[in-house]
C-alpha cells in the first residue's frame, strides 16, 4: 500500500489543512460566535478524518540517516516552540482570552474522579502543533517519511491531541450554549 495516495489520508490532509487555515487566519472580520462554530466543526472533522488514518508502521531511517536523540529532540522542541508562538496570539485574540475550563482527567475512573484545568489556547495550539509538524513535511515525500508522519498524527490523536480535540469540543460547546452569548463571548 502507498501510504501517500491513501484515500483516507488525502482525506486527512485536507482537512488538516482547513484546520491550521481556520487558526493561522484567526477571527478576521467573523464574530467570535461563528469562529468558535467554525473551530467546532473543523475540530470534529479532523478527529473523524483522524479515526479514518491507516494503521502503519513507520520505517526507521538507515542508521547513517538517523540522528542523535538529544539532536532529534531538539530540533522537534524548536519547532513545536516556533509553531506555538506564532499560533497562539491568533487563537487568544479569536477566542477573546485563553478560556479556562475544568473537565475529568479520567471519567472512567470512579476511584480518582481529578478535575484538571485546561484553556481552549492549550487545546487548540497543542493540535495545531502535532498537524501542521506533519503538513510541513508530507508534499511529495519520499513514501518512507510519509508513513512515519501518517503514524504520528494517528498515534498523536490516540496519546496526545484527540484529547485536546474532545476538551476543546466540551469547552466550545459550553461557550456557545451553556451561558448567554453576550457574557462571555466577544465581538
Amino acid at each position: 500500500m502507498i501510504v501517500r495516495r491513501h484515500p483516507a489520508v488525502l482525506h486527512f490532509v485536507v482537512v488538516a489543512k482547513d484546520f491550521c487555515t481556520l487558526l493561522e487566519t484567526g477571527r478576521a472580520e467573523r464574530p467570535c460566535k461563528v469562529f468558535i462554530e467554525d473551530a467546532i466543526r473543523v475540530v470534529l472533522d479532523l478527529y473523524h478524518a483522524a479515526l479514518d488514518l491507516p494503521d502503519v508502521t513507520p520505517e526507521r531511517p538507515k542508521k547513517a540517516e538517523r540522528l542523535p536523540v538529544r539532536e532529534r529532540l531538539d530540533r522537534h522542541l524548536q519547532r513545536s516552540r516556533k509553531l506555538r508562538d506564532s499560533i497562539q496570539p491568533r487563537i487568544t485574540d479569536s477566542l477573546g482570552g485563553e478560556r479556562c475550563y475544568s473537565r475529568v482527567f479520567d471519567p472512567f475512573d470512579p476511584k480518582d474522579p481529578q478535575t484538571v484545568t485546561a484553556t481552549l489556547l492549550d487545546d487548540l495550539s497543542d493540535i495545531y502543533i502535532d498537524v501542521k509538524a506533519g503538513l510541513q513535511q508530507i508534499d511529495d515525500r519520499e513514501e518512507l517519511l510519509t508513513r512515519r508522519i501518517v503514524w504520528e498524527w494517528k498515534f498523536g490523536m490516540e496519546s496526545h491531541w484527540g484529547w485536546h480535540a474532545t476538551g476543546a469540543i466540551y469547552a466550545m460547546h459550553w461557550l456557545l450554549k451553556g451561558l448567554a452569548e453576550d457574557e462571555i463571548l466577544p465581538g
